[in-house]
């Protein structure tokens, strides 16, 4: 029997997720020397002040906001791993 509850659950599966990214990038990092696995290290890089963070200029006080996501095709496959081992275990 498991005393662990949802939460216990809700965290493996971010301990999860979180190696399957770590691991995505270092992979994609290391295949990106091979011309093969060009499509493999594809990367989309999107957000909200991707190249310009978007700045609110009160002239006593500047706040500047931006939010980046990038992700290459690596690291959705080893998140998609990650759920299919995750729902495995569970």
């Amino acid at each position: 029997m498991r005393s662990v509850g949802k939460s216990g659950n809700v965290f493996l599966l971010i301990v999860f997720l979180i190696l399957a990214i770590v691991a995505g990038g270092v992979i994609a990092a290391a295949l990106q020397q091979f011309s093969w696995a060009g499509f493999l290290t594809y990367t989309k890089t999107f957000g909200i002040g991707d190249t310009q963070p978007v700045t609110l200029d009160l002239s006593v006080l500047r706040v500047s906001f931006g939010l980046g996501l990038r992700i290459n095709l690596t690291q959705v496959l080893c998140i998609l791993a990650a759920i299919l081992i995750y729902r495995k275990i569970n």
